[in-house]
């Protein structure tokens, strides 16, 4: 789990932020803790289908489920989602198998 963190925060670090609007501007580096509570959420998703990702964190009476706001907020497993990584691509075989 600590090189996902690591990882994770290395390619965080290296995105760049192409619009003031990006979630990429609020990041932080993330702790092992979090990527548990990450992982548990996906969990959790899986055993309560929604339609969109979105809809997890959905304030709609039809939807609205309290347990994963409480465990993290959309905007942040968002942007856990989108920079999840399990290695360095620097270091990475660029070459395809024939």
């Amino acid at each position: 789990m600590g090189k996902i963190v690591f990882e994770t925060n290395r390619y965080g670090q290296e995105q760049q932020i192409v619009s003031e609007h990006s979630r990429m501007v609020y990041s932080k580096d993330t702790s092992m803790e979090e990527l548990y509570i990450f992982l548990g959420v996906i969990i959790l998703m899986a055993r309560n289908k929604k339609l969109e990702i979105r809809e997890y964190w959905s304030t709609n009476d039809l939807l609205h489920q309290d347990i994963f706001g409480k465990c993290m907020i959309r905007d942040r497993y968002l942007l856990l989602l989108r920079c999840i990584h399990f290695c360095d691509n620097s270091q990475q075989n660029q070459t395809h198998p024939t």
